[in-house]
């Protein structure tokens, strides 16, 4: 289940990945209610207005299994075309909170290992010669220096 917050949310992103140039079509449904609630949020983002903002329950909760399904078949397919949804793969299974941790996680891992210089790790370690060719026969067996 979708809430109002949630179709005005992805409203926004779609705004935002094609510029401004979308098309919501209604499609038919049981629940009149949620189906006007969740088209006025719509429409009022379409309009330039902020989308409400979405639950902390809601960010916390994990997909459905059907939904983790379908988006790990539409990542296989899709990779082919554009491998950067490879990186979405784990964020498919989890909630939206436990993505964002993880994209963190992931994004101080990298920064830490970064910032790691192999020149202090072997401070004795002396450069070779100019010139020197550890493969060549005039080097072959020589220490570099």
């Amino acid at each position: 289940r979708v809430s109002p917050a949630c179709f005005g949310n992805m409203t926004r992103q779609l705004m935002q990945l094609a510029r401004g140039r979308v098309v919501l079509a209604l499609e038919g449904g049981y629940d009149l209610p949620s189906i006007c609630d969740s088209a006025e949020e719509c429409v009022r983002v379409l309009l330039g207005d902020q989308p409400s903002p979405i639950s902390p329950i809601e960010l916390s909760r994990a997909p459905c299994a059907n939904a983790v399904l379908a988006l790990q078949k539409v990542i296989a397919v899709q990779t082919a075309h554009w491998p950067c949804l490879q990186e979405a793969t784990k964020s498919a299974i989890c909630s939206f909170n436990d993505a964002v941790r993880n994209e963190k996680d992931d994004k101080d891992t990298v920064s830490a290992m970064a910032s790691l210089s192999m020149q202090h790790a072997t401070p004795n370690m002396v450069s070779p010669p100019p010139g020197f060719h550890p493969n060549s026969p005039q080097d072959a067996g020589r220490p570099p220096a």
